[in-house]
């Protein structure tokens, strides 16, 4: 009595990169997911990684999210100036308390009349729960108080 053995055909290698794509496409986006669900359960004032909205923005609606990629702290924040989105993005570090960020506001939704670049040196409460400190434009010829306050994002 024989046995034959069935071979089942392998994808090709363009099909495989596809398939690995879309599951790593599908990863990344449940992780994103469950990092903001679940980012201010964690937090703590060695962690700035959450949701926060910023206290000194004239937009109330405006929120701000930043995480930790590798050993970068990374933002992006959205708000309306004069009616208008503002959209910026920001990347730095984080030691002892201090997060030190450089940010940038997108060509497309930068407030008018503002430069585009800057930095942010913030420092974390020690519950977590705010961040502040000064903000300033790459040219220096802007500069100011910023603040930060958690958001909370767990059901009561």
């Amino acid at each position: 009595m024989s046995e034959r053995l069935k071979i089942q055909q392998v994808p090709s290698n363009s099909r495989l990169k596809e398939v690995v794509k879309v599951c790593h496409t599908k990863s990344t986006l449940t992780l994103i997911i469950v990092i903001l669900l679940f980012s201010s359960a964690s937090a703590s004032a060695k962690k700035p990684g959450g949701v926060w909205i910023k206290t000194t923005h004239s937009d109330p609606q405006n929120i701000s999210i930043f995480y930790v990629d590798r050993h970068a702290v990374k933002a992006i924040g959205y708000g309306l100036i004069t009616g208008k989105p503002a959209i910026w993005h920001a990347e730095g570090s984080f030691r002892k308390g201090q997060l030190t960020l450089k940010y940038r506001y997108s060509p497309y939704a930068k407030p008018d009349g503002w430069e585009a670049e800057g930095t942010m040196e913030l420092k974390v409460s020690k519950d977590g729960t705010r961040m502040s400190g000064k903000a300033r434009s790459r040219s220096g010829a802007w500069s100011g108080r910023v603040e930060f306050r958690r958001i909370d994002l767990r059901s009561k």
